[in-house]
């Protein structure tokens, strides 16, 4: 039972998001950078924000050259070139609302390793890249490949402008900064339904002791892949990676994020630990789940790639293995549209939720400003 005060101060706000991930984190501060005046409340429904934000790998990526000549396959070089841009976009105005060390940043650069059977044309990515980074993107640097002790690749490409993140300290960062501009998160509430009457939408939540109705003006769902709970029809599906880091290792010979099987597997040094993660290609079916936990057969695969090619010869320990949750669907394009006239869905963005989550703040928060003063 609520008390008036409680129901009067905490279950109303201009702008209700649902989702307390990176996207939900920096849609919100885009709202209140523009609008200090609107009051903007999360609604997360873990104690942290446990889905991808905070379980990934902690890369600033826009995708490797195998990923990107795949996205151009599936949905055209224009349409590729836009995502790309929205990916650089994103990345460029995260560094621009956190300082370095606030994103616990290194800027090791990005490689993808390749067997020799993968053949690709640099120059022609190059130019294609050239209307977003103005210069080009990637460089052979096969000549690494000893110096940082890899076996059983054949070619390796470089590109300096991808970088590190701290995930952990990004997300506090956010947290904090959302704090500071006045906007309230509530975590541990579980947004189950919603319904739009009047001019006003009425957001059903299950908490720990009881279910509470929030009264908003706008509703945001930035969930990302638990919108398929809510929506089944949607086209969007779960996809769980798998992650695990090393104790440190003494003289790791390598620094830098990296990306091999097509993008599926990647592994970056935390330090001198080894991180990696992915493989879902190897069990799609087993990892469309929204239920954290481990895959046997893709962890044998993972520790496979780190003891025959990553670190061949070097004795390794596990320090903590761990899962998180992305969202797919047909094509990487995000699903970013008013589905009722308050209702906005931004959700479904591929894997890189890190690289998009700030552009897709700023196009959100433009949309909710626009439809709260027309």
């Amino acid at each position: 039972m609520l008390s008036y005060w409680e129901r009067e101060t905490f279950l109303s706000a201009d702008v209700i998001i649902v989702g307390g991930g990176i996207t939900g984190l920096s849609t919100a501060l885009s709202i209140k950078e523009k609008r200090g005046n609107l009051s903007v409340l999360i609604l997360e429904k873990d104690i942290l924000a446990r889905g991808a934000s905070t379980r990934n790998a902690g890369f600033a990526c826009f995708g490797s050259p195998t990923e990107l000549l795949e996205d151009i396959e599936i949905m055209g070089a224009e349409k590729a070139l836009q995502l790309v841009a929205m990916r650089w976009s994103g990345l460029q105005l995260l560094r621009k609302r956190l300082t370095n060390k606030e994103l616990g940043i290194s800027q090791y650069g990005g490689y993808e390793l390749l067997e020799d059977s993968l053949k690709i044309e640099l120059s022609d990515l190059n130019n294609w890249l050239m209307p977003v980074f103005g210069q080009p993107v990637f460089q052979d640097a096969s000549n690494k490949l000893h110096g940082f002790g890899f076996k059983g690749y054949d070619r390796m490409i470089f590109t300096p402008f991808e970088a590190q993140l701290d995930t952990g300290k990004t997300i506090d960062s956010l947290w904090r900064k959302a704090e500071m501009q006045g906007i309230r998160i509530l975590t541990g509430s579980k947004v189950v339904g919603w319904k739009s009457t009047g001019g006003v939408v009425n957001v059903e939540t299950l908490g720990m002791d009881e279910s509470l109705v929030f009264k908003t003006k706008k509703l945001i769902i930035a969930n990302n892949a638990f919108m398929s709970m809510m929506k089944p029809a949607m086209d969007i599906q779960p996809g769980r990676g798998q992650v695990f880091i090393t104790h440190p290792i003494s003289d790791l010979k390598f620094r830098g994020s990296f990306h091999t099987d097509r993008g599926y597997v990647y592994f970056r040094n935390v330090g001198n630990r080894v991180l990696i993660g992915g493989g879902r290609n190897k069990d799609f079916e087993t990892e469309k789940t929204l239920k954290q936990g481990e895959n046997q057969a893709i962890i044998r695969y993972l520790h496979g790639i780190l003891e025959k090619r990553i670190i061949p010869g070097v004795a390794y320990k596990i320090d903590i293995k761990w899962s998180g949750i992305m969202a797919f669907g047909q094509e990487k394009y995000p699903i970013l549209h008013w589905s009722e006239p308050d209702v906005y869905l931004a959700v479904r963005l591929g894997g890189m939720g890190m690289a998009l989550a700030s552009h897709i703040g700023e196009h959100v928060s433009k949309e909710i400003i626009n439809s709260i003063e027309s």
